[in-house]
């Protein structure tokens, strides 16, 4: 059996090539991703002055002022996905939830 210098050749550069491919993906394992939680509730108060809403006795705050405000007022029920930041609850996204009508479905 004899190895020629081109099946050597060609042999390191696929080892080279999976390396290479390998090295980002080890690096991306480091990242930390933190998962979103989600509320339901009555929205008991808003304060557009300090970005915040309450919820079922939490407060949570909007990343940017009056995003998500529109529609939400004290007596809203809710769904809001949200993580943790230095200690507070922002909010990614709030939604109303809709209201359940007693028409029959025919």
């Amino acid at each position: 059996m004899t190895m020629s210098v081109k099946n050597i050749l060609g042999g390191a550069l696929v080892a080279a090539v999976a390396a290479t491919a390998v090295a980002p993906i080890a690096s991306a394992a480091t990242i930390n991703v933190v998962p979103a939680a989600y509320a339901e509730g009555l929205v008991t108060a808003v304060d557009a002055e300090a970005n915040t809403i309450t919820v079922n006795n939490q407060t949570y705050t909007l990343r940017s002022p009056l995003d998500g405000f529109d529609g939400v007022t004290a007596g809203s029920e809710v769904n809001i996905a949200y993580v943790v930041q230095n200690g507070k609850r922002v909010i990614l996204a709030i939604t109303p939830v809709a209201e359940e009508t007693d028409e029959a479905v025919e």
